[in-house]
């Protein structure tokens, strides 16, 4: 065995402190953000959460998540705590939990410690994540089922395939939306865990449908509204249209053009081709069972994918860096290069004031607004990078790194 530098060893054992400082860091700045710098669901009444819980233990389709209402019921029995404080404690310490938990399912992609905490701030800076309360987000059990859906693609990489599909039906209790992810299960099982036997593989893959498909029809009411009422409700009026596409929008901000093209161009690796397959297999299908099934303005609902989105967002990030870095080996390339970075930015946050001048139902619309326009700045210079790169630099002449597992 050789013997690793000391340098990598001080590096790994820093690992998880840093990880943890950038989740406690950015969780930080989401609870300050609810609590002081936006109205948010903290400042409404304890009443209202209480009224809110009961109807979540007995209203149909919350009662047959048991996650959330059953662990404030703990909570506040054990420690006398209010159902608020309890709501939000749970709430901050699943999203703690997804970052870390992200952060590990992005090492086992062989993303280097590095991106893997590129990674890790992507997830938590999230619209969906970041302003998880601010209405009309509305969230309540998808954290669960966002912390269970990455344990279990981070098992199924490991090609623990029993553990994946205990996390994957915990998924399915959380948010019964969980099982949109079953047939990349499927895929990603054959791709991973080749080494049993195609009986093994199918009795463990019929599970969720056998465990959690019995207990939804058992609990199953007709409650679904009809598809073409809330499609017409989305895009009711144009408050309304415009509230939707932000909503769009914002579930991934610059993510959207950044992952399409690691989607478009990325290496044929069995890690790569997982993410590829993922996107296609889950994106296309969330967006039209939010649009025609749900009230888009809840951003949240768009986020799932974020498993496979962000990892192929931070395989474009790599290229850029990778090839902008020995163009910024001067002064003054560097000052050309952050000049320009600001002036796009600048553009892209009055562009998120021009196209969102006023919602039809969106608190604290001035975060809103400056959020999208950060993001409307980062595609900018996106933009402005991959066009330079076509217009200047030959085919030939291009650093490409093939070698992922080395760069990342």
């Amino acid at each position: 065995m050789s013997q690793r530098h000391p340098k990598s060893v001080a590096t790994d054992r820093l690992e998880l402190p840093v990880a943890a400082s950038i989740t406690i860091v950015v969780v930080g700045l989401s609870f300050f953000l609810h609590w002081k710098w936006c109205g948010s669901d903290m400042q409404l009444s304890e009443a209202i959460f209480v009224t809110g819980h009961e109807f979540g233990l007995s209203t149909y389709p919350f009662s047959i998540r048991p996650f959330l209402a059953y662990l404030i019921e703990l909570l506040t029995r054990l420690f006398s705590l209010e159902v608020k404080t309890s709501f939000f404690v749970i709430q901050f310490s699943l999203a703690a939990a997804i970052g870390l938990s992200f952060y590990y399912y992005l090492r086992q992609l062989s993303f280097s410690i590095g991106w893997s905490r590129l990674g890790l701030f992507l997830v938590l800076s999230a619209y969906p994540i970041l302003a998880a309360h601010i209405e009309p987000m509305h969230t309540r059990d998808d954290l669960w089922a966002h912390l269970f859906v990455i344990l279990a693609l981070h098992s199924l990489l490991r090609a623990k395939l029993g553990t994946a599909i205990i996390w994957f039906i915990l998924g399915c209790f959380a948010r019964e939306e969980t099982l949109v992810f079953y047939p990349i299960i499927i895929v990603a099982a054959g791709m991973f865990c080749g080494h049993l036997s195609r009986r093994r593989l199918v009795s463990v893959l019929v599970l969720p449908l056998l465990i959690y498909g019995s207990y939804y029809v058992f609990s199953w009411q007709d409650t679904i509204p009809s598809a073409f009422s809330m499609i017409q409700f989305n895009f009711d009026n144009p408050l309304r249209t415009s509230d939707t596409v932000f909503s769009v929008f914002m579930a991934f901000g610059f993510m959207w053009p950044a992952a399409l093209i690691s989607l478009r161009g990325g290496d044929r690796d069995r890690p790569n081709h997982f993410l590829n397959r993922g996107v296609l297999l889950t994106l296309p299908i969330t967006i039209l069972l939010i649009l025609f099934c749900a009230r888009a303005r809840e951003t949240r609902l768009f986020f799932p994918p974020f498993v496979f989105m962000i990892p192929l967002t931070v395989m474009t990030l790599q290229k850029v860096y990778y090839e902008i870095r020995p163009r910024m080996s001067t002064m003054y390339r560097a000052i050309i290069g952050l000049g320009a970075f600001a002036l796009l930015m600048t553009g892209g946050i009055v562009l998120g004031e021009a196209l969102f001048p006023e919602f039809e139902y969106r608190r604290c619309p001035n975060f809103q607004r400056l959020w999208a326009g950060i993001h409307f700045g980062l595609i900018f210079n996106l933009a402005l990078f991959y066009t330079c790169r076509r217009i200047f630099v030959g085919p030939a002449n291009r650093i490409e790194h093939t070698g992922q597992s080395t760069s990342r």
